[in-house]
């Protein structure tokens, strides 16, 4: 399935002005690749740059983007989730307006409805923030990919 082209609104809950993903470049399994431009109508802007809490909400929806994926993989609805645990969170700059970032998601562990993730967002290749996320998924559907 070419995950590039849909809508990353059929992955996730988020909508406008909260949408932190333009796109997922691949996805399977186990590892998801996510895009985003920051822009500067962001609402997590602070002067030139996505804030940290930016750089979080990002790399979570790009966790969410994924689980979107797999669901559709394995012909399962779309399900909410939510985050359990930020940890060892390693912010290293903050993006500025216009630079993309790619986020990589890596899944460490996958029990039950709980995943352990490891999330590295990059802006030209050059590590920009890391961290371990601990995600939960419930048992409601998505209302809009029903």
């Amino acid at each position: 399935m070419d995950f590039e082209k849909m809508e990353i609104t059929a992955l996730i809950p988020q909508r406008a002005p909260f949408l932190m993903v333009d796109r997922i470049l691949s996805c399977d399994d186990t590892d998801a690749v996510t895009t985003f431009t920051v822009r500067e109508d962001n609402i997590l802007l602070e002067a030139d740059q996505l804030a940290s809490s930016g750089i979080v909400e990002h790399m979570a929806q790009s966790c969410a983007a994924r689980m979107g994926c797999v669901a559709i993989l394995h012909n399962e609805p779309i399900r909410l989730g939510y985050i359990g645990e930020v940890k060892n969170l390693k912010l290293y700059r903050l993006p500025k307006v216009g630079e993309q970032l790619t986020t990589e998601v890596h899944i460490l562990s996958d029990i039950l409805d709980v995943t352990l993730a490891g999330v590295c967002t990059k802006v030209n290749g050059e590590v920009i923030a890391e961290t371990r996320m601990k995600l939960a998924m419930t048992q409601i559907e998505a209302a809009d990919n029903k």
